[in-house]
């Protein structure tokens, strides 16, 4: 749009004519103050445009480089915001080729020399205050007000952070920074607080540092990177101490001071702590790369800083009266550690990183502790949430390092100071009402679980007194307070993982889970768990209070079944909608199903296998240690069981949920999971060691089950299966009566999968090794009520068996029941219905193939 061109330039020229035009013997009538109407659009519009990577003829008239003599003219507009928009405007306006020139021309125009009053022919016209509109006369000939000072500072921040970070060549981005370096050093004034007493100056000139160290941290090689980073920590360490000694008899809240103070924390942190500038500070998950840097590098120069200056400054920061500037020492703080966390596993022994370590083991847990007590800012207990939960994580992953042993965290508390804060953390959240401190919340009670687990394991395997303090009456005491706290997290991550719930709240379920190390837990207890206890029904258990059922045997079982409820519970989350969630969370339960030493565990990192294929893998890993347990069988039972509460077949109007996609947050993979149950179910139960056990036999899988329990139990669970089948066809038949279903109302996806897992659920407890045709045969207890079941069950399913798959299930369920009977049930009427739907060879579980 050429004529746009010109019709822009016109009007920018006119906008702009006024700009500077002072009036000495009138200053109140100074017409710099007038932003033209004009202006704020064209600058809007100029600052969408973009660098360009090689510069237009000089001689075009198309060249958006002519623009730039009025946007630069306006760094002296009294209108902060005006100068705001014009570094935006400017960037877009200076190609690569022509940035090195722009650069240091609009360096030139900031005032050097070591304080306002010292710089050669300088002299102040009033006094300077913390106000924008005072002059600073540099020379004769020259006067450059702040106001000036601030616009150049803004379009230098805008060049460096748009232009020059977005050019591919490292060595030429090393080369500006240290020719813009260069002239920054001359006019450092600008960023002692002593020397400036205009803080929005002095923040800016930071700012610009900031800029300047990021991209160099980010080029591969720097030779600016370290007196960068020593200006910039000198002058926003000047500004933490200066602050300091005056805060105490300040009488007036100045909202400029304030931001400085705020950013001058965030600079001071990120160059003491040397955090990369990339890590996250709002991220929960920690992802360690066994493969990274084996040594964090900060310079040499800041060992005196961090031994001398940085606990005393961390300290005043973090308890500063200013929200704001706590919250920005705690986002360092966080950065720092997530930098560790992402960047290495093992860590030299420098004397800057142990001096940093030592300090935190012993000062830093105390010191959350402390805050969290008295902490109102909902982001700041938010912050400090995050970084107990990272803190305590690198804890636990770096117990064998000899500057963690004498850690005041998580990792190192007895029983009673553990209690102390979960009820703390418990106390927190019934209060909390951001959605992201309820998050953090539930992650940190993950780690203080996995705390628990080995007080737990402790109290078992050994006496454990030594870990009891005076507060806990006894072991029996100590063990009900772990089970108590450990089941509380268990139901708080299930609830935390419904898919009603979004989707950061699911993410942290899935990274308390994998904090809290419950899944590795399954190994070991299920090592030393038995049938010899009676183990309270799984749907129906509370939090056990009554210390009589906490022996150890007892407490052993429960805990299993909280065990296996948190693998349940992980297995949901591995079908979330949220790809990036089911990734993270299979590679966690990949190291965990997956043998210590072998080629797959070692390089679970590397090659990272499909979503489906660990949920496999997690029910094989499970029946492999928990098959002799009865009560994992159970758990199979009710896992694998489909409530048909879930589909309100009797809400009357299937049709629309057929098109109805927003049901819930998880994939359809219900029916798989309801497969994988029933089919190790199958191999258990139809384990020849069941019936076997009294004589001896070498068993593989129940070696433990009483033989006289196994029918009895399997009657029990048949039944409860078979009467839910007949309530779930009874209930359809009668809310759809009338209704002309394409291909029967059994492919309707409600009706389909509560029924057809009725149906695998009777299947799979029919098939239990022993007696041979006629299992039950003389068995009238067992054998009527079973029959009188299945007799009515062909009654009623006729019209559910258009769909060939509940065809073809029932038609194996009639077979196997015929089997297990002795009985021969099949009628001209069922041979007409069934008869000719069969497929030869069908298997039921076709989604394992």
């Amino acid at each position: 749009y050429p004529i746009l061109h010109s019709f822009i330039f016109d009007k920018l020229k006119a906008a702009t004519d006024w700009i500077g035009d002072v009036n000495q013997q009138h200053p109140g009538h100074n017409m710099a103050a007038v932003v033209h109407p004009s202006l704020c659009p064209i600058l809007i519009l100029l600052s969408r445009l973009k660098p360009s990577v090689i510069g237009s003829d000089s001689s075009s008239s198309l060249d958006p480089f002519v623009f730039m003599p009025f946007v630069r003219q306006c760094a002296t507009q009294n209108n902060q915001r005006i100068r705001v928009l014009a570094s935006k405007a400017l960037s877009g306006l200076v190609s690569n080729e022509r940035l090195p020139a722009v650069l240091l021309y609009v360096a030139s125009g900031l005032p050097c020399g070591k304080s306002v009053t010292s710089v050669s022919g300088c002299t102040c016209i009033g006094p300077v205050s913390f106000g924008m509109n005072k002059l600073i006369e540099v020379g004769k000939p020259h006067v450059a007000s702040a106001n000036a000072i601030h616009g150049i500072l803004l379009q230098l921040c805008s060049l460096i952070n748009v232009n020059c970070r977005n050019l591919t060549d490292d060595n030429k981005k090393d080369q500006l920074l240290g020719e813009l370096f260069a002239v920054l050093v001359n006019c450092a004034w600008i960023g002692r607080v002593k020397s400036c007493l205009c803080p929005t100056l002095t923040a800016a000139y930071l700012e610009l540092l900031a800029h300047m160290l990021d991209i160099a941290r980010n080029c591969q090689t720097s030779n600016h990177l370290f007196i960068l980073q020593r200006l910039l920590t000198e002058l926003s360490s000047q500004c933490l101490g200066a602050w300091a000694q005056c805060q105490a008899g300040s009488t007036f809240f100045d909202p400029t001071l304030a931001e400085l103070h705020r950013k001058a924390t965030g600079f001071y942190f990120d160059c003491v702590l040397g955090s990369c500038p990339g890590a996250p500070d709002d991220g929960l998950s920690l992802k360690l790369n066994g493969d990274a840097l084996n040594s964090l590098s900060l310079p040499g120069i800041l060992e005196r800083e961090i031994s001398d200056i940085f606990c005393v400054r961390f300290e005043f920061c973090i308890s500063n009266a200013s929200h704001e500037v706590r919250l920005a020492a705690l986002k360092g703080l966080l950065r720092f550690l997530k930098s560790i966390a992402s960047k290495i596993i093992h860590i030299d022994h420098g004397d800057h990183i142990d001096n940093i370590v030592n300090w935190f083991n012993i000062n830093l847990h105390p010191t959350l502790m402390r805050l969290l007590d008295v902490e109102d800012n909902p982001k700041c207990v938010c912050y400090i949430l995050k970084i107990i939960f990272c803190w305590s994580c690198l804890q636990f992953l770096k117990s064998n390092e000899f500057y963690y042993q004498q850690s005041t965290g998580i990792d190192n508390m007895n029983l009673g100071s553990l209690s102390q804060l979960w009820d703390k953390l418990i106390s927190i959240k019934e209060t909390a009402k951001h959605i992201k401190t309820q998050e953090i919340l539930i992650c940190c009670m993950g780690v203080c679980v996995k705390k628990w687990t080995m007080l737990f394991r402790n109290l078992m395997q050994f006496n454990g007194a030594e870990l009891i303090d005076s507060s806990i009456a006894d072991k029996d005491e100590a063990c009900t307070i772990i089970f108590n706290a450990i089941h509380y997290f268990v139901m708080q991550v299930k609830h935390c993982s419904s898919s009603s719930k979004p989707v950061n709240m699911r993410k942290a379920a899935a990274d308390a889970l994998v904090a809290s190390g419950l899944l590795e837990e399954a190994v070991w207890v299920s090592s030393v768990i038995s049938n010899n206890q009676m183990v309270t029904k799984v749907h129906e258990r509370a939090t056990c209070d009554d210390r009589t059922l906490m022996e150890q045997s007892n407490a052993l079982n429960l805990y299993a079944i909280d065990i296996l409820d948190s693998w349940f519970t992980c297995v949901a989350l591995l079908e979330d909608e949220d790809v990036g969630l089911r990734q993270t969370l299979a590679m966690a339960v990949q190291k965990c199903v997956q043998p210590r030493g072998t080629v797959e565990s070692d390089q679970t990192e590397a090659v990272p296998i499909q979503v489906e294929k660990v949920i496999e893998l997690s029910f094989h890993f499970l029946s492999s240690i928990f098959g002799h347990w009865l009560p994992y069988i159970d758990c199979l039972l009710k896992w694998a069981s489909v409530d048909p509460g879930s589909y309100p077949l009797g809400c009357g109007n299937l049709v629309r949920r057929v098109f109805d996609k927003e049901i819930d947050n998880h994939h359809e993979e219900k029916l798989l999971v309801c497969q994988i149950c029933f089919f190790h179910l199958e191999r258990l139960l139809g384990h020849k060691s069941v019936l076997k056990a009294n004589e001896g036999i070498e068993e593989s899988c129940m070696h433990a089950h009483s033989c006289t329990a196994i029918p009895s139990f399997l009657c029990k669970r048949r039944m409860e299966i078979l009467d839910q089948t007949l309530s779930l066809i009874n209930d359809l038949i009668k809310t759809e009566t009338g209704a002309n279903w394409i291909g029967g109302i059994g492919n309707h996806k409600d009706v389909f999968i509560p029924l057809y897992s009725s149906l695998l659920g009777l299947y799979a407890l029919s098939h239990v090794k022993g007696k041979g045709q006629g299992q039950l045969d003389g068995e009238t207890d067992q054998q009527s009520p079973l029959m009188a079941g299945i007799i009515a069950l062909d009654e009623i399913i006729s019209p559910l068996l258009r769909n060939p798959l509940i065809a073809n299930m029932y038609l194996l369920v009639h077979q196997s029941y015929e089997k297990l009977l002795g009985i021969a049930l099949d009628t001209s009427e069922y041979k007409k219905k069934v008869g000719h739907l069969a497929w030869e060879g069908f298997d039921p579980y076709f989604l394992l193939r």
